[in-house]
């Protein structure tokens, strides 16, 4: 039994030592890879339409919107099929706070935005029409 415990010990330190994908030793699921990208690459959608105050600034969101897209549709090729709903829903589950902090920072800079400069709101509405909600499916 001592010996066991020992075992036990050193493969929990070994493991610890490891530092896996998520520095706690313990290698991400591909449901918390992509929970995790998805929220990464929101929070560069927030920071980017919270930057606009001009024309440029608005292209350089609409372009940001624009690859996080392109992200998430090559991630749905790789992962297509392969996907584990509950895994899933765990991963966002255990995201949800970070999730709904950058929601309403998109929300508010959005509002913010459309308030003070229609124009500008309108270069990146269009890229914002059909961005990808993982976090809801």
């Amino acid at each position: 039994m001592k010996k066991l415990v020992m075992i036990m010990a050193a493969s929990a330190l070994a493991l610890s030592a490891c530092g896996g994908e998520n520095g706690g030793g313990i290698a991400l699921t591909q449901e918390q890879k992509i929970a995790n990208t998805y929220i990464s690459e929101m929070e560069g959608v927030a920071s980017a339409i919270e930057a606009v105050h001009d024309e440029k600034s608005a292209k350089q969101a609409a372009a940001t919107i624009q690859e996080m897209k392109t992200t998430f549709e090559a991630m749905s090729v790789k992962y297509e099929g392969k996907m584990d709903s509950a895994a899933g829903a765990m991963a966002f589950t255990a995201k949800q706070q970070e999730l709904v902090a950058v929601q309403s920072r998109i929300g508010m800079s959005m509002s913010k935005l459309a308030m003070s400069n229609p124009a500008l709101m309108k270069i990146i509405s269009d890229e914002m029409q059909d961005m990808p909600d993982i976090a809801a499916n």
